[in-house]
């Protein structure tokens, strides 16, 4: 008996360019076989994006490294739900389902049944075919979300200013000076919005100190 598992991914990416990295990952979606499942973009100070994407489960490898190399991975996990009792009962269900329907379709088929055991072997008939579907959707439901992993990924546009490390041999070495860079880069912006946010406070200031001005130089006339 094989094990069905449902897996599922989350990542948390930062990018240089949401948009263009929104088009990438579907193009690779597609090129893996997979498919877009619902894609929800947030245009607000930074681009925010959030994706989510079946991949084929042989395939999941591949999109995984793949989006390793999008951007900053901030977070990732991986998580497997196990549904193997719940596929070989549905399916074993199923199969009962299908015995009883062609038994009650052959049993009307009768020439020598009554109205009376017609009309209860149609009323069951219904009964049995109502439960036959509802299990075959929820089998169609686990045939897919087995042979699929699920990849919800989010995506975060950085700040204009900031530098990145680059990619290759000098990376690691320049980590450090990257990262002292856009602390002074985030502080130069710190003080220059608080430069104007505090004008309307340093005009009135200033009004203030010209009409004390002119007051004590019309008291010393």
């Amino acid at each position: 008996m094989d094990r069905k598992l449902i897996e599922y991914w989350d990542f948390n990416i930062e990018v240089q360019n949401t948009n263009q990295s929104i088009d990438d990952i579907k193009n690779k979606t597609q090129s893996l076989k997979g498919y877009i499942v619902e894609s929800n973009i947030n245009n607000t100070n930074n681009i925010n994006a959030h994706l989510t994407i079946k991949i084929p489960r042989e395939n999941i490898n591949e999109m995984t490294d793949y989006l390793q190399g999008v951007g900053k991975v901030n977070y990732s996990s991986n998580r497997t739900e196990d549904v193997t009792m719940e596929y070989y009962d549905t399916e074993a269900r199923l199969q009962v389902l299908k015995k009883q329907e062609e038994r009650l379709l052959s049993f009307m088929e009768g020439k020598t049944n009554s109205i009376q055991d017609l009309l209860a072997v149609e009323q069951e008939l219904s009964r049995v075919r109502a439960e036959r579907e509802s299990l075959q959707a929820r089998m169609n439901y686990l045939n897919n979300a087995t042979s699929y992993s699920q990849i919800s990924i989010y995506l975060s546009q950085r700040s204009g200013g900031e530098i990145t490390t680059p990619k290759g041999t000098w990376g690691q070495a320049v980590q450090g000076f990257i990262s002292s860079l856009n602390s002074l880069i985030n502080l130069g912006n710190t003080l220059i919005i608080g430069f104007f946010m505090a004008i309307p406070y340093l005009f009135v200031i200033g009004i203030v100190y010209l009409i004390t001005h002119y007051i004590r130089n019309r008291k010393k006339k």
